[in-house]
């Protein structure tokens, strides 16, 4: 037998999963834009970290690693410590 609170809790959970969906689906929105509009900017970064890695690598080549250590070294500069190599 089919009763009338069945049916109402049938609308009530298809009205939850609906609601649910839309949420996700935004939110998958949001996030695909969000990344279009940010990966560019992600290479320029990267591209940046990296030509420090090749700055600080070519410092340790001329003055080897007894240069972090030495006062009048570029390779004393704290700023070197947030990426060691």
């Amino acid at each position: 037998m089919f009763r009338a609170s069945e049916g109402v809790r049938a609308i009530a959970k298809w009205r939850l999963v609906i609601a649910a969906l839309c949420i996700f689906f935004t939110a998958l929105g949001v996030r695909l834009l969000s990344w279009q509009d940010a990966r560019w900017e992600a290479e320029k970064v990267q591209w940046v970290v990296a030509g420090d890695y090749k700055r600080i690598a070519r410092l340790m080549q001329e003055g080897g690693a007894a240069s972090f250590f030495s006062s009048t070294s570029p390779l004393a500069d704290p700023d070197n410590l947030g990426h060691p190599p």
